[in-house]
C-alpha cells in the first residue's frame, strides 16, 4: 500500500498508470495540482485509501475529502465502506480530487488566528437608517 511515485509505472492507453502489481488496484488521487499513485489490494474501501493517503500524504482522514468524479461524489470522513472495485476507475474521465491540510498547516492557521475575537466598541457600531 502507498505511493507509486518512486515506482516506474508505464501509462496504459487511458493515459493512467497500469496495475504495477497483479491484483492489485492503482488510482491516481489529485491533491494541489500533483498527481499521487495509490496501489491497493482489490478488497480495499475507500477507508483503506484514505488510511493509505494519510501515511503517505500527512494528512489524517479527519481532515480529508474526496471529491470523486463522476460518482459517487464529495466524501467526507468517516468514509463509508465502498469497495473500491465498485467505482469506475476505468473510465477515462474517472478522477479522485483529495481536498485536505496537513495537521501542521492546520495548526499553524490556529496559531496565527487571535484566540478571542475583537470586541465591538460603541463607537464602531451604528444605527440603522
Amino acid at each position: 500500500m502507498g505511493d507509486l511515485q518512486g515506482q516506474r509505472t508505464t501509462p496504459a492507453p487511458s493515459g493512467k498508470p497500469e496495475d504495477v502489481h497483479e491484483n492489485e488496484i492503482t488510482l491516481s488521487v489529485h491533491h494541489r495540482g500533483k498527481e499521487h499513485a495509490f496501489s491497493l489490494p482489490p478488497t480495499s474501501t475507500l477507508q483503506d485509501l484514505s488510511v493509505s493517503i494519510a501515511e503517505q500524504l500527512s494528512i489524517p482522514p479527519a481532515n480529508q475529502k474526496l471529491l470523486i468524479s463522476p460518482k459517487p461524489g464529495m466524501q467526507r470522513h468517516p468514509f463509508q465502506p465502498i469497495l473500491l472495485t465498485t467505482l469506475p476507475y476505468f473510465l477515462p474521465r474517472f478522477k479522485i480530487t483529495l481536498l485536505g491540510s496537513t495537521t501542521a498547516e492546520v495548526n499553524s492557521i490556529k496559531d496565527a488566528a487571535p484566540s478571542s475575537p475583537r470586541p465591538l466598541s460603541s463607537s464602531n457600531i451604528k444605527p440603522a437608517k
